[in-house]
């Protein structure tokens, strides 16, 4: 006999008996469990086959007890009991989904019945499935990542596909689509989830998700002002008592654009406005997208400084300097100083290098100072001018430092006397002559015995001061007297008329003469050679003069 299960109401209906309430076999000592099932593969329903049974519930056919219902006392069963429906009638018979009650039926040999359900659960574990639409040749993309680029100056790719379609074995309800439409759609740059969505009858859920990953492959641009100049600002003054600045602001536009940024973002290693000093410099700017693409733009910036220096003082009298015999320098000034509005001190330079203590030659000389800054920039001239006055006499070269001493030729009252020739030069170079130079002896020539002085004046065409060169040629007659012998005149020399250039050989004792002309004007004395003969002179201006020794026809007196 089938144990007594509890009642409740069913859900389906049964196979072979209906109606609520039922006996569900079992008890609770050995509770019998709803018989749990899967649909077929592809099917809404569950065939029983041989092999995969309903199992008959258990009856109580020889041991323990049962309590009926209309009384308290226990009754004994036989062991005899039949069971209908048996395994075998249960075979072939198809399960729908759900849940189907199956009413089992127990007599025993006393004909005494009882009965029970044994649920049947049919469940539809199976998902939906996903394929193309018929006559698609394209794969079916679930799963798959569709990997595409941006096209040009856009930020999207464009992509269509077939829509898949889902199918069940029981029941597709209407399946959740995304928002990206299968006819065609631009794709962002970045990864795109598309996912489709399904529900069949039994609540199983299916989904067909598929990635687009959409590459950005263009870079960003940046367009800059190529070339920026900025000039130094000039706030020194005239005067140049303002404040200097060594810098000026530098200033520049640029602009950066993206096909998937709407407002592109740079940096500049120089930030636009910064102070830079003068100079030329190289300004980078930089931009990178999302994607990590990078472009540049370089700028060439320079600073220039366009303002001159400025003289702060520069003489405006003319300066006068004397030069006097023994000065080792020259005339002096003060040497201008000049700003500049880079802050920085410009190069003062004279035209010809002079400085102030620079001997300079006599006259005037104009003073030329530039000043120039970093840039090249020059300041108006500062010129001035100086005059040079010299008080200084001429220099003689080769004046004899002492008295030149020679001893009288033999047998004669003269002798020759030699030195190197004497000139003088003034302070601006000029080669001068002596004074009366005609007039003066001349190195070579024969001086009497005695002192003679000499003197060589010269006068500067400068400064017209004076310098002289004195000393004198002693001669000195260091020869014995002796007896003069009896001479004879030869005639080999002829007296002319005039007397001019008349050379008196072996005459009035023997002495040589040159004459200059008949007036008796010395030009110089010749040799002495001792010699006698007739004691005469062929020139009436002329008479044999002299002492024991020597005589020699010499101008009269």
């Amino acid at each position: 006999i089938l144990s007594l299960a509890l009642l409740f109401t069913v859900s389906q209906g049964s196979l072979l008996n209906s109606g609520t309430p039922v006996n569900y076999c079992g008890n609770g000592t050995n509770p019998m469990a709803p018989i749990v099932v899967s649909a077929d593969p592809g099917s809404c329903t569950w065939l029983n086959q041989k092999g995969i049974n309903i199992i008959q519930p258990p009856t109580i056919d020889n041991t323990g007890s049962y309590n009926p219902s209309k009384s308290g006392t226990p009754e004994e069963f036989g062991r005899e009991v039949s069971v209908t429906p048996t395994i075998e009638e249960l075979e072939g018979i198809t399960y729908a989904i759900g849940t189907t009650n199956v009413e089992f039926t127990a007599k025993d040999k006393y004909g005494r019945v009882n009965s029970c359900v044994v649920p049947v659960v049919v469940e539809d574990t199976e998902l939906p499935q996903w394929s193309q639409p018929a006559g698609s040749t394209s794969p079916l993309l679930c799963g798959s990542i569709i990997k595409l680029q941006t096209e040009k100056d856009k930020c999207t790719a464009f992509f269509k596909y077939a829509l898949p379609i889902a199918t069940d074995n029981c029941k597709v309800l209407t399946p959740q689509t995304p928002s990206h439409p299968a006819e065609g759609f631009n794709y962002p740059a970045g990864m795109t989830v598309v996912e489709y969505k399904v529900l069949d009858s039994a609540a199983n859920a299916a989904k067909c998700e598929f990635h687009i990953d959409v590459k950005d492959i263009q870079a960003p641009t940046i367009t800059c002002d190529p070339e920026v100049i900025s000039v130094l600002p000039n706030n020194i003054g005239i005067d140049g008592k303002g404040q200097c600045t060594d810098k000026a602001m530098v200033n520049y536009k640029c602009v950066a654009a993206d096909n998937c940024e709407d407002k592109q973002t740079f940096s500049c290693n120089i930030p636009t406005g910064s102070q830079l000093g003068v100079g030329s410099y190289k300004i980078t700017c930089d931009t990178t997208d999302q994607a990590g693409h990078k472009s540049s733009f370089t700028i060439d910036a320079k600073v220039d400084d366009r303002s001159p220096p400025v003289f702060l003082s520069c003489p405006s009298a003319p300066i006068t300097h004397t030069i006097m015999d023994g000065d080792s320098f020259g005339p002096m000034w003060q040497i201008p100083k000049a700003v500049d509005n880079s802050c920085e001190p410009p190069t003062v330079s004279e035209s010809k290098n002079r400085k102030p203590g620079d001997f300079m030659s006599p006259g005037s000389h104009q003073i030329t100072y530039t000043a120039t800054d970093k840039s090249g920039n020059s300041a108006p001239e500062c010129t001035f001018l100086v005059t040079v006055i010299d008080h200084r006499a001429p220099t003689i070269n080769n004046c004899p430092t002492k008295n030149i001493v020679v001893a009288a030729d033999m047998h004669a009252t003269v002798a020759r006397a030699t030195w190197t020739a004497i000139n003088a030069t003034d302070t601006n170079g000029n080669l001068l002559v002596a004074q009366n130079i005609d007039k003066l002896p001349k190195s070579g020539m024969h001086f009497h015995v005695g002192i003679n002085p000499v003197e060589f004046k010269f006068k500067s065409l400068v400064s017209g001061k004076e310098s002289s060169c004195q000393f004198s040629v002693i001669v000195n007659d260091a020869e014995r007297p002796v007896p003069l012998k009896q001479a004879t005149d030869t005639s080999m020399f002829k007296c002319t008329k005039s007397g001019e250039y008349v050379k008196n050989h072996r005459q009035c004792g023997g002495l040589f003469l040159t004459l200059k002309s008949r007036n008796g004007h010395l030009n110089n004395l010749g040799d002495v050679v001792p010699y006698s003969g007739p004691v005469r002179c062929c020139n009436d201006n002329f008479e044999c003069r002299g002492d024991d020794m020597y005589k020699a026809c010499l101008p009269k007196v």
